[in-house]
């Protein structure tokens, strides 16, 4: 018979987790948790879970809502944004959160959790979750590993970018018996939870000068943005042909030979460290990267002779040193979209991870190569030995060695790595899990890459790479008809002159409105105490509430400007940490009062650091702006 609340349920499941949907379709019943009513007339059945012998109701049977509300009012929560759910169990938990506590807690964005895919599946058959399942601010993961889940938060972080202005103010919900049973698989979700975070804000950076400096080396490249050809033009050219992506680390002496027979079959990818090596071997890739702003990248390119037959893909925030030193055809890809945009230069991006090997793959994913074979792709290295093949131009192992941590390899138990080695590996296996085709890792030591396919290169090649072609030809003859094809480059100067000067009239209007707000904020504050005795002064509560409006709007006016897309490139770093520790305070102080006044004064330090660093870039986009003709 069918179950119409089942259907409802899977019918909505189907139009917001089409994936979740068939796989609920598909899963059989199986044995325990037990899905049981105690008594023959309880109104809801409960959970029996088994543990080691032992047996465990999840719920108070009398009544499984009520006690979620009972528990839940026992956590004396009093702010949760930003809320998780371990544990679906039959959904009692959900349905009070969303009936009793959302508008008191002001609850905007919900995770659910679940393990077992056989039990969601069973409380779908209970009660009606349709418009939960359906709501945009409720998100589920069921029956996933704990690596799974590290994937899939990155993913839901960055369709939702928002949410990680309340990361702080995070709380998570478990029920007990969840815990006492399924408790080590919800510890490595959270784990997988923090590692997503850090992973989230480690691409997003720390360092606005580095942001800025690569705002700066973009105008500073604008005619090779203008006059060399795009990676737009080479997507998907090598649909179905192998691809390599070579990296630098030590394991790349084992097999580098190897890769003088793979050129005539293969697509070779080289981030910028191997090319040296690579050519003392006789072996020249067909693709070489670089995305490194920082000075010094051009002595990997330096003296290495005429480079004709290995394009140079370049991201235009290299120095144009780097640029300079390259003596062979370049191709553009922008490393962010927001710069692309904001010239109006449509050469064709690449997102990627910290790494040029993460770079290097996202090239060899957009041109189509399938299989990707990794190698010298180690990302960690021995107590006593090498960080990177032989002939490498610089020679890092003091540096490396220093604030080591372990890692898990793919042929040794435990290596050691660097946090930037460490945020590359996990990059890496978003990228795969985000890749449709099939990943070999045949590095040959180094740290384990889950998700790819561990080989040997010796079998990679004599398996996936049997059909000879000649990948020069076609990428030549695509380079020199984009190369050839006629460009204005000095109309174009004009032109992105012209939006130049408008985003420096915006960026003039933005740093006179944070010094408004810096203005305001100060007359409010000026001869007020803030405490009277043991509690903030009523009076200058109330001239706070006065004016939080009118700052409140010159924020939103900043933040509305075209330009703030650009300048956020810069301020994001400071912006979020100020968000966060705003929306903290009410976490923090409990008492509303304290947590207005903490809220106020943080957002005078937002108008202060924001209007410091806009008039950073302002200056240095002015100062590039007047040489970029040259």
């Amino acid at each position: 018979m069918m179950n119409s609340i089942y259907e409802k349920n899977l019918l909505a499941l189907q139009g917001r987790y089409p994936k979740l949907s068939a796989e609920v379709r598909e899963t059989v019943p199986g044995p325990a948790p037990a899905v049981i009513r105690i008594w023959k007339n309880d109104p809801l059945p409960d959970i029996l879970f088994s543990d080691r012998g032992k047996e465990y109701l999840c719920y108070d049977n009398k009544n499984p809502v009520d006690y979620c509300g009972d528990y839940i009012r026992s956590l004396d929560l009093k702010f949760a944004p930003f809320l998780t759910l371990f544990g679906f169990g039959l959904g009692y938990q959900l349905v009070t959160l969303l009936n009793d506590f959302s508008e008191v807690l002001k609850i905007r964005h919900m995770l659910i959790i679940e393990k077992d895919i056989r039990l969601f599946k069973k409380a779908l058959e209970i009660l009606d979750f349709s418009k939960a399942i359906m709501h945009p601010a409720i998100h589920l993961f069921v029956g996933m590993e704990p690596q799974e889940l590290f994937v899939e938060f990155i993913n839901y972080f960055a369709r939702n970018p928002g949410v990680l202005e309340y990361t702080r103010n995070l709380k998570i919900i478990i029920l007990p018996a969840v815990h006492r049973v399924e408790g080590e698989y919800y510890e490595n979700a959270a784990r997988s939870f923090q590692d997503a975070i850090n992973h989230v804000f480690e691409h997003i950076g720390n360092d606005p000068y580095d942001s800025l400096i690569g705002i700066y080396h973009t105008i500073s490249n604008l005619r090779p943005i203008i006059e060399d050809p795009g990676i737009i033009a080479f997507k998907n050219i090598f649909a179905g042909k192998p691809g390599i992506v070579i990296g630098a680390g030590p394991s790349l002496n084992k097999n580098i030979h190897l890769l003088k027979e793979a050129r005539q079959k293969a697509v070779l990818i080289s981030v910028d460290a191997a090319l040296k090596p690579l050519l003392e071997a006789g072996i020249r890739p067909h693709i070489v990267t670089n995305i490194e702003r920082r000075p010094g990248q051009d002595l990997f390119f330096r003296d290495r002779g005429n480079l004709e037959d290995t394009f140079f893909v370049f991201s235009p925030v290299v120095p144009s040193e780097t640029y300079d030193a390259y003596k062979g055809p370049k191709i553009i890809a922008h490393r962010y979209e927001e710069l692309m945009h904001w010239l109006n230069i449509p050469k064709g991006s690449l997102t990627g991870g910290p790494l040029v090997g993460n770079f290097a793959f996202n090239i060899a994913q957009y041109i189509g190569c399938s299989p990707i074979i990794l190698v010298g792709q180690d990302l960690s290295f021995k107590p006593a030995g090498s960080t990177h093949v032989k002939g490498m131009v610089f020679d890092c192992l003091d540096a490396y060695q220093k604030d080591a941590i372990e890692v898990e390899g793919n042929y040794e138990d435990i290596l050691l790595t660097t946090r930037s080695f460490e945020e590359g590996r996990k990059a890496f296996e978003v990228q795969i899990e985000c890749y449709t085709g099939l990943c070999i890792n045949a590095t040959e030591g180094g740290a384990r890459i889950r998700s790819s396919l561990l080989l040997d290169l010796r079998c990679a090649l004599d398996t996936y790479c049997k059909t000879s072609f000649d990948p020069l030809i076609h990428l030549k003859e695509i380079w020199n008809t984009e190369k050839s094809g006629q460009k204005d480059t000095e109309g174009e100067i004009k032109r992105i002159g012209a939006v130049i000067d408008n985003s420096l009239s915006e960026m003039e209007i933005a740093i006179r409105e944070c010094r408004k707000g810096i203005e305001i904020i100060e007359s409010v504050l000026d001869n007020h105490a803030m405490l009277i005795g043991e509690r903030p002064n009523p009076d200058l509560l109330n001239r706070i509430t006065g004016a939080s409006g009118i700052l409140y709007g010159i924020r939103t006016g900043i933040i509305s400007l075209p330009a703030f897309k650009i300048f956020e490139m810069v301020i994001q770093s400071s912006h979020f940490e100020i968000e966060m520790e705003r929306n903290f305070t009410i976490d923090r102080y409990y008492n509303a009062e304290f947590a207005t006044l903490k809220s106020f004064l943080l957002l005078k330090d937002w108008f202060a650091v924001v209007g410091q660093l806009i008039l950073s870039t302002f200056f240095a986009v002015k100062r590039e702006k007047n040489f970029y003709a040259r």
